[in-house]
C-alpha cells in the first residue's frame, strides 16, 4: 500500500457527465476553404452516448499540481489539437502546425490580457513560449476565427477528462477534498 509520511494513499476516480446534447452543428469555414474545407466540427461540447463530457478540467482544491508538463498545441485541420490540456505557470508551451496555411496562436489570460501572439507560416515550424499566467489561457487563431483551444495552468492538482468523461487522480492522501470542474461550454 502506498503511503506518504506513514499515511495511506488512495485515488479519486470519477466521471463528469451532462444531459446536454452530444454534438453541436458544424462551424462554417470562412477563410482558406481550400485547406480547411467548408466546415469544421464544433468541439466546444463533446458528449458521448452515455452523457460523458470530454475536455472538462477537474481540480482537487488544496493539493499542489503534479509535475510540470510542457503542452504542445498542433494546428491540424484548421483546429487546435488537443483542444484542452494542462500546463503550469512558468512552464513552456510548444506551438506547431501541419496545415499548409498561415495560422496564428494568440493566447489570452482570464482577464483578456494578451500573453503572446505568434504566426506559424509554414508546416513543421515549432515555436516555444513561456506560460506567464495561471488559470484558463484561451488560444485563438486571428486568421481562422472559429479556432479555439485552452491551456489550463492551475496551481492545484488537475486532470482533463477523457472522451467518456472519466478522470483519475492517483496517490492522494486520505482526507476530504473539494472538487471543482471547468468546461469551456458550461464555464466554471
Amino acid at each position: 500500500v502506498a503511503s506518504l509520511h506513514g499515511q495511506p494513499l488512495g485515488k479519486i476516480v470519477g466521471r463528469v457527465s451532462t444531459s446536454a446534447a452530444g454534438s453541436l452543428a458544424p462551424l462554417t469555414v470562412t477563410t482558406n476553404q481550400d485547406v480547411c474545407g467548408q466546415e469544421v466540427p464544433d468541439e466546444s461540447l463533446l458528449v458521448d452516448a452515455l452523457g460523458g463530457l470530454a475536455n472538462a478540467v477537474v481540480t482537487v482544491v488544496g493539493l499542489p499540481a503534479g509535475e510540470a508538463v510542457s503542452p504542445t498545441i498542433t494546428n491540424v485541420g484548421c483546429q487546435f489539437s488537443p483542444r484542452v490540456q494542462l500546463g503550469r505557470p512558468g512552464g513552456e508551451i510548444q506551438i506547431t502546425s501541419i496545415d499548409e496555411v498561415l495560422h496564428t496562436s494568440h493566447a489570452y489570460a482570464d482577464d483578456d490580457r494578451s500573453l503572446f501572439n505568434v504566426a506559424i507560416p509554414i508546416p513543421g515550424l515549432t515555436i516555444t513560449r513561456q506560460l506567464t499566467a495561471r488559470g484558463v489561457i484561451r488560444l485563438v487563431c486571428d486568421t481562422h476565427t472559429w479556432m479555439r483551444g485552452f491551456v489550463i495552468a492551475p496551481t492545484d492538482l488537475s486532470a482533463v477528462t477523457t472522451p467518456d468523461g472519466a478522470f483519475v487522480f492517483e496517490n492522494i492522501p486520505a482526507g476530504t477534498y473539494d472538487i471543482r470542474i471547468w468546461h469551456e461550454y458550461f464555464g466554471v
